[in-house]
């Protein structure tokens, strides 16, 4: 956790702009207020405006410091700030009751055909809980797409497999398998249920893996439409990426969570201090190409959060150019000049960091496409494989020919590498994928 503190009026200038938790603190080290936001330093800022609230007022005149924690989400945020009102029980603070607490997704895991419920409370009842949701609409949107994708079944009938009963509405809208009029048996709703909870447990590979080898052998079988069912499906999976993250019913170990994010500031820190950066490098956006033989050439783009993989936010694109699979180059032209338009076109945040897969010709041809959108300030780097057994891995910067120094256990290094291994594997994958599509001619 990072401290910023003065002796009378704070100064806020060197809060990130990033999601996080802020605390106000009194002379005594005694929590006043906690808070999150999605921007520290805009939400920080407007306490001290001329026109503020009463509290805000009367928090200003006892606070003496702001410490604030950084967070991969909003999610992750609200969970922390819940824990540390509970924790400190602040003056200022409107205690988040119990009663009043957000709702999560149920699958009842302890029946034989699970459903899938909203509850507000979680119990140690065998059932999975995922959330909390802080938008509601934004769960009932995901519990949707999930009994339209999955066919999990909502309804309170009680399934007897001796008792065939006729299937109701959802099932003839799609929306439901149907086990209570056995259209479908225990083992098959039962990998229903497993491809459910790989979904809003967040473990999209694993889901896609196994979906992808079943549409396999659907199609080795003949059954065609059960496969492009299949298809349908992933694709639906693809276009709803929101990761959720599954409820452990134990308290969250707010000081190891803080011991973990004072690594990565410091590591963070590093980097900036190294690439002599003007901002701390809080959103990174990485880029690779794959391609066989000069066939079916793909690009990703992934990226970093507070030095975290942000999946939701990772991208894939076909390269569209009459160089596919040619000129490596030209590759990373087009990957990285659609990504940057679209930024513009649209307002994305831009990254604190690009870093691009490849040596010096990379890094050239990623900066000549930035420098004629007018994105020439960002700050480029290029990773390359090492040129003989025994060498690091080389970073390259603009200023210089050479690559920077580093030792094999370079802290900086091992960060920079995860996140070109992380573009490489979602590289891959999108290329495997496109692989088997054209094999089963799907």
């Amino acid at each position: 956790m990072k401290e910023n503190t003065t002796q009378n009026l704070y100064s806020v200038s060197s809060l990130p702009d990033a999601i996080g938790v802020y605390l106000f603190k009194d002379i005594n080290e005694k929590v006043l207020y906690v808070g999150k936001a999605t921007s520290l330093i805009k939400r920080v800022r407007s306490y001290f405006v001329s026109n503020n609230t009463w509290k805000a007022r009367q928090l200003l005149q006892y606070a003496h410091k702001i410490d604030y924690i950084l967070t991969a989400s909003e999610n992750e945020a609200l969970i922390l700030e819940c824990n540390l009102i509970k924790t400190h029980c602040p003056k200022y603070n409107v205690l988040l009751k119990d009663d009043k607490a957000y709702p999560y997704i149920k699958i009842t895991l302890n029946e034989d055909y699970p459903r899938m419920l909203v509850v507000r409370k979680t119990k140690n009842d065998g059932a999975a809980y995922f959330g909390p949701y802080t938008n509601t609409s934004a769960m009932r949107r995901t519990m949707r797409m999930i009994r339209e994708t999955f066919l999990i079944r909502d309804c309170k009938q009680k399934i007897k497999p001796s008792i065939t009963k006729s299937p109701c509405l959802n099932y003839h809208i799609k929306q439901c398998a149907g086990p209570c009029a056995q259209k479908i048996d225990m083992e098959g709703y039962q990998r229903i249920i497993k491809e459910v909870c790989l979904f809003l447990e967040g473990k999209m590979d694993s889901l896609i893996v196994d979906m992808t080898e079943r549409m396999k052998k659907e199609a080795v079988l003949l059954r065609f439409e059960q496969a492009a069912r299949i298809r349908d499906q992933l694709k639906d999976i693809e276009q709803f990426m929101a990761r959720q993250r599954m409820v452990i019913n134990k308290p969250v170990d707010i000081d190891e969570f803080i011991l973990k994010q004072k690594g990565m500031n410091l590591k963070l820190s590093e980097v900036k201090a190294l690439l002599n950066l003007k901002n701390l490098p809080l959103r990174i956006e990485a880029f690779d190409i794959s391609n066989i033989s000069g066939k079916m050439a793909v690009g990703s783009m992934v990226v970093f959060v507070n030095g975290k993989p942000e999946t939701t936010e990772y991208r894939k694109f076909k390269i569209q150019g009459e160089f596919a699979g040619q000129d490596d180059f030209g590759m990373i032209e087009e990957v990285v000049s659609r990504r940057y338009k679209k930024v513009l076109a649209e307002d994305i945040q831009q990254p604190d960091l690009i870093m691009v897969d490849g040596g010096k010709g990379q890094l050239n041809a990623a900066f000549k496409v930035l420098s004629l959108l007018g994105l020439e300030k960002i700050p480029l780097i290029s990773i390359a494989k090492p040129q003989k057994a025994g060498e690091t891995d080389r970073i390259f910067t603009l200023c210089s020919q050479e690559p920077l120094p580093f030792q094999s256990d370079s802290n900086i290094l091992h960060l920079f590498q995860y996140i070109r291994d992380e573009a490489h594997r979602f590289a891959i994958s999108f290329h495997r994928k496109i692989r088997e599509k054209n094999q089963i001619g799907i």
